[in-house]
């Protein structure tokens, strides 16, 4: 009887560190690291870019590259592991579960010589009851291996998502132009400002507007420099995410060709206008 009940408890502590795996595989776990402290180790993609992966964990492109000395020398190939370092104030300890699109739950896998304390009060800036209910714990015994659910963290949220490295069409700067021509253009040449993330890698001649038809393509130029190019609208910005007074923002590669040095900078625009703004 004792026999049954032992191999009982061994096979349902299997199954729950199996199910707990596999858990794992599918959630983000957070690790420490002697030098840079709190940090994820990512596992590369195909195709995968640095600028995606700064976003999916709130960290930026300088830090990665920082963090990944190998970068300096050769791109990391698929199924590379990439550590990513992860900034204490992107992680959210709060009691309610926060929007699922802009956070992601984090987990911890329980390590020699732990306890309650030193995981909650040490590593995490939390209450240790709160990680017990978090985690549905009557007890503060914990077991090594044990996946503890610590809080949420924070993706970084910008309006501008384009692909690092490589254009979203094989469309080349003389054919945007004719498109451009070709289209029923419904707006005289507009002052207007524009944003650009500066460690933004983007690559490609893109922009998210405020008024321009999404899949259109927009004439912007430079005033200063005379510099004249053509993009194709992405997207509208997303309400509360930039200042008011940001028409479009744009891709690195477009903000560097028209020869902009600080972040927001004017230029004169042409475009054909969506729905929306053609009727007022």
């Amino acid at each position: 009887m004792i026999k049954c009940l032992l191999f009982a408890l061994l096979l349902f502590g299997s199954e729950m560190v199996m199910g707990q795996s596999l858990l794992l595989k599918k959630t983000i776990q957070i690790h420490f690291d002697d030098k840079l402290g709190k940090v994820v180790y990512h596992h590369m993609a195909e195709n995968e870019t640095l600028y995606a992966v700064a976003q999916k964990y709130g960290s930026s492109i300088d830090d990665l590259k920082n963090s990944n000395p190998q970068l300096q020398e050769s791109h990391l190939s698929a199924s590379s592991q990439m550590v990513v370092p992860i900034n204490d104030s992107n992680i959210v300890y709060q009691k309610a579960l926060p929007s699922r699109s802009q956070y992601e739950p984090l987990y911890y896998q329980v390590k020699p010589k732990d306890n309650v304390f030193r995981i909650a009060r040490v590593y995490f800036d939390m209450p240790g009851k709160l990680l017990l209910r978090r985690n549905d714990l009557e007890r503060a015994d914990l077991q090594i291996g044990q996946i503890l659910h610590i809080g949420w963290l924070k993706k970084r949220i910008e309006a501008l998502h384009v692909i690092e490295g490589t254009a979203h069409s094989n469309i080349g700067p003389s054919e945007y132009a004719q498109r451009f021509f070709n289209q029923r253009i419904t707006s005289n040449a507009r002052n207007e400002v524009a944003f650009w993330h500066k460690k933004n890698n983007s690559i490609g001649r893109f922009v998210m507007h405020r008024h321009a038809e999404t899949g259109s393509i927009i004439e912007i130029k430079n005033p200063l420099l005379g510099h004249q190019l053509y993009a194709k609208v992405i997207g509208t910005i997303p309400e509360h995410l930039y200042a008011e007074e940001i028409d479009l923002v744009v891709s690195a590669e477009l903000a560097q060709e028209l020869g902009a040095i600080n972040e927001k900078f004017f230029v004169r625009t042409r475009y054909l206008a969506n729905r929306a703004s053609a009727s007022r």
